[in-house]
């Protein structure tokens, strides 16, 4: 596995050695592997994982870097795609797809979060095979954007900047000043279960619950950070004695991708905001190290929306091999849709 990394381009880390292998190690089973190659050249790999999506005739639905199980996607694997040089994306893709589709029980594929969407459609369009998608935005700012004489981004509106201010202002008055905690490699794993606590305080009466409730989730990032500490910051943010919370960030190349965190939201007060001061407070720490992007990530927040310079759009595809299988799927869901009214 780690001769076919060495000869790979990956175009985040969430398609790096690292973050793969410690998923791969909390599977129960592992996926198959495609590896592509020119001639005797490996120019780049696909995990997929298959699962019955028809049990009788047995059909199946693949899902590229993921299991297709919730319990082991819930790691929020995001600009997905296929681990290969950049060059060699396009030919990478036809290559999977006509491996895939050569078994004729493979009926669909579906590739979550990516962001090389039309070099997805040019090879399904010329491989005969037709597709459906759903889009997320993704947020990021651009650290470059800096005025020195005001100090601040150029892109964060006067409104926000006031509230900002104000909130800086009240955190400094009431608790004390802000400081930043970056986590050791000895103590990383502390900060990361104390962010789980707030997390799963925040999180738990949610629909898809804290991924900290998930034993998959946390042994993936146990493994994660224990092999990868130095290309993490784990943030203990605090305000004299009192914390604010936790900020989980992944720095790769010169972005720095935030990841998770978990705030303290029994501080209430209705000039506090801890995830725009936070966030903004960080920016302005990586602009000063020369980092160029914060990516956000995808999902809507307000604070990501305010302090965002730039929206881009995961897709996630659901690659089928024929329209009539596509309209068969549709009509299933319809019919499922109206038995559990």
């Amino acid at each position: 596995m780690s001769n076919i990394f060495n000869e790979s381009d990956p175009s985040s880390f969430f398609l790096g050695k690292q973050w793969i292998t410690s998923w791969l190690s909390v599977l129960d089973e592992l996926p198959d592997i495609y590896i592509f190659k020119n001639d005797d050249e490996i120019i780049g790999f696909a995990l997929l994982s298959r699962k019955k999506a028809l049990t009788f005739p047995p059909l199946y639905e693949g899902f590229l870097n993921q299991k297709g199980q919730s319990h082991f996607d819930q790691v929020w694997i995001e600009y997905n795609g296929i681990i290969c040089r950049k060059e060699k994306t396009y030919e990478c893709i036809s290559a999977l797809l006509t491996a895939f589709f050569k078994n004729k029980r493979n009926q669909r594929l579906t590739v979550s979060m990516t962001t090389d969407f039309e070099c997805w459609q040019n090879a399904i369009s010329e491989a005969g095979y037709t597709s459906e998608n759903t889009e997320v935005l993704g947020y990021k700012s651009d650290l470059t954007l800096w005025q020195n004489e005001l100090e601040k981004f150029e892109f964060i509106s006067k409104n926000t900047h006031s509230q900002l201010k104000r909130s800086i202002n009240t955190i400094e008055k009431n608790l004390g000043k802000i400081s930043f905690a970056f986590a050791s490699k000895d103590n990383i794993l502390n900060y990361f279960f104390e962010l789980g606590a707030l997390h799963k305080k925040r999180w738990n009466d949610s629909e898809e619950g804290s991924g900290f409730d998930n034993q998959f989730f946390v042994q993936h990032h146990v493994n994660f950070l224990t092999r990868n500490s130095q290309n993490i910051d784990l943030v203990k943010v605090s305000a004299g004695k009192e914390t604010l919370g936790y900020v989980y960030n992944i720095k790769f190349e010169k972005t720095v991708y935030f990841y998770c965190s978990g705030l303290n939201y029994d501080i209430t007060h209705k000039h506090i905001k801890p995830g725009y001061t936070i966030h903004h407070e960080l920016m302005k720490h990586y602009r000063k190290l020369g980092y160029l992007w914060y990516d956000f990530l995808g999902g809507y927040a307000r604070y990501k929306d305010s302090l965002s310079s730039a929206k881009y759009q995961f897709k996630t595809l659901t690659i089928y091999r024929s329209s009539r299988q596509l309209k068969l799927t549709r009509i299933a869901k319809k019919l499922i849709s109206f038995l559990t009214l």
